[in-house]
Formats: structure tokens, sequence, C-alpha cells
């Protein structure tokens, strides 16, 4: 979750912008992975659930929030994983990912690909280190 994003969606003052387009963004800015407010991939139901309003007026919010330049398509990688088990989702069942564009924020949002290899190090390491371990296990055994 992102603070500064979120703390920027609350502060902005845009009258072109409806209530549920507020709240869509805001909701979008508070899920972002990064604190430039980049990669958010709640669904639309949950955003529907979590914004109380219907999902028809979601995906109306969303594209008029791209059409006003405060959202973008993320990169869909970050969802092509469960954060959790770390299994991969099939391509029909995965989130679309946001980033909200913090127009005039300090944060400038960083390069996606300097990201994904940054992501992809981090694994090789951890990968690495589980091996150690398991190495270290055998050998303690």
């Amino acid at each position: 979750m992102s603070g500064p994003a979120e703390q920027w969606a609350w502060q902005l003052q845009d009258e072109r912008l409806s209530l549920s387009e507020k709240f869509v963004l805001v909701y979008l800015a508070r899920r972002a992975y990064y604190d430039d407010g980049c990669g958010a991939w709640p669904s639309v139901n949950t955003i529907a659930a979590h914004c109380h309003c219907t999902r028809r007026s979601v995906l109306r919010a969303l594209k008029r929030l791209q059409e006003l330049g405060y959202l973008r398509e993320g990169d869909q990688e970050l969802a092509a994983r469960n954060p959790r088990s770390h299994e991969p989702i099939p391509r029909g069942h995965r989130s679309k990912v946001w980033d909200v564009v913090m127009k005039g924020a300090q944060t400038e949002p960083e390069d996606i690909r300097s990201r994904r290899d940054r992501r992809r190090q981090g694994r090789s390491s951890e990968t690495q280190y589980s091996r150690t371990i398991a190495e270290q296990g055998v050998r303690a055994g």
C-alpha cells in the first residue's frame, strides 16, 4: 500500500472528477505497490465493493481517469503470479495492473524495466539463499 500516492489522491482538486471517479482513484492509489502510485491490481469487483459503487460505475471511472491522464495501464507482469503462493495465474484470470499518474507530485515514476530487473534479481537471490539453506540442512543431517 502506498501512503504517498493515497495522500496525493486525496489532496487532488480537480472539479472534472465525479465522486465515484475520485474514490476509484484514491482506492487505486492506496493499493499501489510502489510509492509513486504504480502497480495497483485489484479486480473491478473489489474496487466496486470498496468504493460502494457498481461494477459499471467503476468501468466508467477507469475509462474517464485514463482520458484525464490520472491513470494508465501498468506492468501486467505484476499480476502474473499469486502474491502469497507465487504460483502463476492464467491469463484469463488476472486483474489489470494500473499506474496512478501523480501529476505535479515530487515522486517521479521509475522505469518499469529497472523495477522488473530488480524484482528478478531479488527472486534469484532468494532462490540462491533457499538453495544454500537446503544444502546446509542436507550436510548437517
